[in-house]
């Protein structure tokens, strides 16, 4: 799977939770770079992993678009445009 072929789609939706998040970071990038998600554990250690955790998913987003929640949704995560 290609980070492009989700452009403009909700990964998870409706928590803000980190024991939500993160698992569902993680298995994202497992799919998008799985050499890259094995430097994760299954389990949270803290917040600053979660946010590298995201940082790592913005460097395989689609050109032009970032890893993170909706402009208009903050519980809505996904590959999303940059807007001008």
């Amino acid at each position: 799977m290609k980070a492009e072929d989700l452009k403009d789609q909700t990964i998870i939706h409706g928590t803000l939770r980190e024991e939500d998040l993160y698992p569902a970071f993680r298995s994202l990038l497992l799919l998008l770079d799985p050499e890259k998600a094995q430097g994760y554990s299954e389990d949270l250690d803290s917040f600053e992993i979660l946010l590298a955790l995201m940082d790592d998913l913005c460097v395989v987003a689609p050109e032009g678009y970032y890893f993170g929640s909706h402009p208009g949704d903050g519980s809505d995560y996904g590959f999303w445009k940059y807007e001008d």
